[in-house]
């Protein structure tokens, strides 16, 4: 991983001491605060941190914890996420708080 492309995520962490920021230890972190409120430039650049693929897996590990549920329809789509998987993740009664 590339700790240099993680300063253009620098504009998403403005409540974090950034520069103790790391992408081995705070990567679940780096993840969701990107997929929740980055921009497709942002999305791009979490992908060339870590792949594509292990962002799904994150996604699928969390069961898209945080991310809001229109974000989480478009990820569904981008990363391939099984429709009912994304869809039960979206009817769980906790989520609905969240949402809210």
């Amino acid at each position: 991983m590339d700790k240099g492309k993680l300063k253009k995520l620098r504009h998403l962490f403005w409540e974090y001491d950034f520069k103790e920021l790391d992408p081995f230890e705070d990567e679940h972190l780096i993840m969701r605060k990107v997929l929740s409120y980055g921009g497709i430039d942002d999305l791009k650049t979490l992908m060339d941190i870590f792949g594509k693929k292990r962002i799904k897996e994150f996604l699928l590990k969390t069961k898209g914890r945080g991310i809001n549920k229109k974000r989480l329809r478009f990820y569904e789509v981008f990363f391939d996420l099984p429709k009912k998987e994304v869809d039960s993740w979206l009817k769980d009664p906790l989520r609905k708080l969240w949402d809210k």
